[in-house]
């Protein structure tokens, strides 16, 4: 790979000139058009603007063309004799930049056995928001069907080589993962997994490294899969979270609920750190989701723990982050972002981490003890209840099986052991490592602002080496096999970690809420001990029976809440709070510092 070039393209190249007798800026400045993160939003590179902030005064900010627009004064009326509210309702608006499709959705049509099967377009097929055209865009790959049937196989767009993969004598194999697509869009909420049941007959789950040479990585045989397949439950997303996003959601019927079937081997190992090893594993969504590829699934990451305490605490810990990830930094936009105070240069509105399919533990069968003392496991209840699913080409079904379970997190659980599987994270699956030595400075400059925006949004990564930063072929709106590195799609992984400031300062607040309950309550017992005490002094120098003591009126106590002890209502709390901020803010700078050294870059080149 030849050097990459030291100039950059993606900069600030307009200046808005002010009137001479203008004031300062405001104080917040005007919000203008954004993306969902909340950051400066400029549809192309001209639409970012240097501004004085007082003029005669050097000292300049930038601010996007929707800002200036929605400003709509102090600038020269020989320049600029007009109001600006027309032209900022006229304006481009971000886009969402949906992945090609790979997922649909089966309809049914009519009742009984002869209803028909037909399929939706693909889920996501369609995008939404500007209208305008993206400087960057390729107008022939748009959003398109992508039903087999439905191409001329003479159509360069057409899946490639996919009739071949369909009529190979490895199509029917659930663990083939050559020629099956990623999944990178959102599985949709209304049909997101409760439980997956995950074919797994090299026990890749139970996390032992995989002791075999990584050459072999990807030279699949097909898969035996003789054993029974585990039961995992999902913990993250949340129903709530579920339900909120997808009010259409009900409430999972435990008789009835989403499974997905997870096929796992060895052959997809992807990589091996200190704590936890990655995998590639296909995936069939629960009904009625299907795929457009040869045996109706898709591939994902899936992420394992070892065995140790530890490890586990430490994917359970990603898992939570994840789960918290708003769901814009999993989403691309059009346009460009601007991450300022700490950045100079326009960056385009990518997503920064992958997209969070779910986070799934381990249920198992209690055993009973036999009357020899021998364990034996609970007979299965023979009453078993089919979803709408139907069996796939592998004649496994959406089948729920009833038993008496006890869950990964309950005392029965041994939830830190080697002779469990490990709890599994499954997230998109975004490339390889980046190798940063023969990037541009705009490319530099893009990974950077990946962690500016995990910080803007209070996550700290805290390991951001180059290794937990992919890259991949992109962009991703176009089919992969159109995809190339001139436009890559980077991701950062691995945040088992990562500090959330929200979790940080809500543990804080909730010590000290107790810690004042607690105090409020000790010193009502010890006034009440006075009074008791001082009561019966009373009665016995006197010479008669001591009275029952009237009780004062009570004062009401201000109710404690996190939003008070913002306020600084509590000294203690406000100095511990002010050293919280301190050290997140001394993470922050060392991360950064991190990345620069990670990537070659001077301080200035940010």
């Amino acid at each position: 790979m030849a050097p990459a070039p030291d100039f950059r393209r993606r900069e600030v190249r307009q200046e808005w000139v002010r009137d001479k007798d203008g004031d300062w800026l405001p104080r917040p400045p005007p919000t203008g058009t954004r993306t969902p993160n909340g950051l400066i939003w400029g549809h192309a590179l001209d639409d970012f603007f240097h501004i004085g902030r007082k003029p005669g005064v050097r000292v300049i900010t930038t601010w996007s063309r929707s800002m200036v627009m929605e400003f709509g004064k102090d600038h020269p009326e020989e320049i600029a004799p007009h109001t600006y509210e027309d032209e900022l309702a006229r304006g481009p608006k971000p886009r969402l930049r949906k992945p090609w499709p790979v997922l649909k959705v089966r309809k049914q049509k009519g009742k009984g056995k002869g209803r028909a099967v037909v399929l939706d377009p693909p889920v996501d097929a369609m995008d939404e928001g500007s209208a305008h055209e993206d400087e960057d865009e390729d107008d022939e790959y748009g959003s398109y069907e992508v039903r087999p049937s439905s191409w001329d196989l003479e159509d360069e767009r057409a899946p490639q080589g996919f009739e071949e993969l369909k009529r190979g004598p490895e199509a029917g194999d659930p663990f083939k993962l050559k020629g099956i697509p990623k999944l990178e869009q959102f599985i949709p909420e209304a049909y997101f997994p409760d439980y997956i049941l995950v074919h797994d007959p090299e026990e890749v789950c139970y996390g032992h490294p995989p002791h075999y040479n990584l050459k072999t990585q990807g030279n699949e045989s097909p898969t035996a899969d003789d054993a029974p397949p585990k039961r995992f439950r999902r913990v993250f997303p949340t129903d709530e979270m579920l339900r909120e996003r997808a009010p259409s959601r009900k409430i999972a019927n435990e008789d009835q609920p989403h499974v997905a079937h997870l096929y796992v081997n060895k052959h997809g190992v992807m990589g091996e750190g200190h704590h936890s090893m990655a995998y590639r594993a296909s995936v069939r969504l629960p009904y009625p989701l299907s795929a457009h590829s040869p045996n109706k699934q898709v591939t994902v990451a899936m992420k394992l723990a070892m065995g140790r305490q530890s490890a586990r605490e430490m994917l359970q810990n990603e898992a939570t982050v994840y789960n918290s990830f708003p769901r814009y930094l999993m989403e691309d936009w059009c346009g460009y972002n601007l991450c300022t105070p700490d950045h100079a240069y326009p960056v385009p509105a990518t997503a920064v981490v992958p997209k969070f399919f779910g986070y799934y533990v381990p249920e198992f069968e209690k055993e009973n003890k036999t009357e020899d003392g021998a364990s034996s496991g609970t007979q299965e209840k023979q009453s078993t209840e089919q979803t709408d699913g139907e069996a796939d080409s592998t004649g496994h079904s959406d089948v729920y099986t009833k038993s008496e379970r006890y869950s990964y997190y309950s005392p029965g659980g041994l939830r830190h052991s080697d002779n469990i599987p490990s709890p599994i994270l499954l997230m998109e699956d975004c490339g390889t490592p980046i190798i940063p030595k023969n990037f541009d400075p705009d490319t530099r400059t893009e990974i950077f602002s990946l962690a500016l925006r995990l910080h803007i949004d209070g996550f700290v990564q805290n390991s951001f080496f180059t290794r937990n930063v992919l890259m991949q072929p992109g962009p991703l709106t176009l089919p992969p096999h159109r995809r190339t590195l001139d436009r890559p799609s980077f991701r950062v992984i691995d945040f088992g970690r990562a500090e959330m400031w929200d979790k940080l300062q809500d543990k804080v607040l909730d010590s000290h809420v107790r810690r004042i309950r607690r105090e409020r309550a000790e010193k009502k017992a010890k006034e009440a001990k006075e009074r008791e005490e001082k009561a019966l002094e009373g009665g016995d120098t006197n010479g008669e029976e001591a009275k029952e003591p009237a009780e004062p009126e009570a004062e009401e106590d201000e109710e404690v809440t996190r939003e008070k002890l913002l306020n600084g209502d509590d000294p203690e709390a406000e100095k511990v709070l002010n050293g919280l901020g301190r050290s997140w803010w001394d993470k922050r700078r060392m991360e950064k510092d991190l990345l620069r050294k990670e990537l070659g870059m001077d301080i200035f080149e940010c």
